[in-house]
């Protein structure tokens, strides 16, 4: 027995060891975080860059701010192609700034775009669906991102507001949400909304559609009663302009069962410009 206890304690390893892979492991987390602070702090720094510049071009003309998720960033087609549908059906050509980060909250993006303070766009456009569920967002699911955006150089690259999905995000279902979006998210938004209404800012909140069998499953779901408390808690304090196409659209116009392809977008970009073409005329 003497000789069995002998062996077990020589293969296990000396406390040095574990002690070493203790810190090997407690520095890496510390390391990731810094790194995905800093690519935070650059993409919203790109971000606010690009919308102060696209603003300075405005001159006289009207100034329209989208600001979502990756459903945004697949829903709407460039702000060229906007600008010129609005044109071509009010004689007035607008500004358009499309503000979009994958994965996140109107939160974050109000916290760490302090800029969206200083600026009085005619009309502010926000993804509705960023009211229902909370992004989902933990280490784990941005180390992938970080470390794709580190091996294709994407910290160096300006911000690419008309960029969308590259093959590989073409597949799969929805991505699993953490949750209903929390009170501070909602808070956060209505802070910022109310001080913009005050400068004269048209706010509209739009629901982008997700396919069909998702989005019937999302409005008769036991959560849709907690959606329309979360627009109820907006509503009381700025009348915003709700719109929700309705479209009962197929896998043929979406990469995933969430994200519009160019089919996809080219149509509801044509609903949405119809649309925003009847609020531009009442500026």
């Amino acid at each position: 027995m003497k000789k069995m206890d002998n062996s077990e304690q020589k293969a296990m390893p000396p406390l040095w060891v574990w002690v070493l892979l203790s810190i090997t492991a407690l520095t890496t987390i510390v390391i990731l975080f810094r790194l995905l602070e800093i690519k935070n702090e650059n993409d919203f720094s790109k971000k606010t860059y690009y919308l102060q510049n696209k603003i300075k071009t405005a001159g006289e003309n009207p100034v329209i701010v989208i600001l979502g998720s990756s459903l945004t960033r697949c829903a709407y087609d460039s702000s060229s192609t906007m600008e010129n549908f609005i044109q071509a059906s009010t004689g007035r050509k607008p500004v358009i700034a499309k503000i979009w980060r994958s994965a996140t909250n109107l939160e974050t993006i109000i916290d760490h775009m302090p800029v969206l303070n200083d600026i009085h766009p005619d009309i502010l456009v926000v993804e509705a669906n960023m009211f229902c569920y909370s992004a989902e967002q933990s280490l784990i699911n941005e180390i992938p991102s970080l470390f794709y955006n580190v091996a294709d150089q994407e910290i160096s690259k300006s911000y690419l507001a008309e960029e969308k999905p590259k093959k590989r995000f073409d597949t799969g279902q929805i991505k699993t949400r953490r949750g209903i979006i929390d009170t501070s998210q909602l808070r956060s938004f209505r802070q910022l909304a109310m001080f913009l209404k005050a400068q004269g800012t048209r706010i509209i909140l739009v629901n982008i559609p997700v396919e069909v069998s998702e989005e019937v499953k999302k409005w008769n779901s036991a959560e849709a009663v907690n959606f329309k408390r979360n627009f109820n808690y907006i509503q009381k304090e700025i009348p915003f302009i709700y719109w929700d196409p309705k479209l009962s659209w197929d896998m043929s116009y979406y990469f995933n069962k969430g994200h519009l392809n160019m089919k996809g977008c080219r149509a509801f970009t044509q609903w949405f410009c119809e649309k925003l073409s009847q609020q531009v005329n009442q500026l």
